[in-house]
């Protein structure tokens, strides 16, 4: 499955760090695989926009918290 990252630097090797609580949905590394949802991510702010991919295949000892549709827990 492909996954994008939206940003405005690359991130060739994404990690998952808990130094600082400063993103909109707490810590983590967000993804989605909706193309057009990460363009219109990357668009916001100032700076050069990226839309970084990777090619992911499910493992059962990550912690993911899956959103098949916008709900209020989304």
């Amino acid at each position: 499955m492909e996954l994008y990252h939206a940003s405005k630097q690359i991130v060739q090797y994404p990690e998952v760090r808990k130094a600082k609580y400063t993103k909109d949905f707490s810590w983590g590394f967000y993804c989605t695989n909706n193309i057009q949802q990460a363009i219109r991510w990357v668009n916001r702010g100032a700076g050069d926009p990226v839309i970084n991919y990777y090619e992911y295949e499910p493992n059962d000892s990550l912690k993911i918290l899956k959103f098949p549709e916008m709900s209020d827990e989304w």
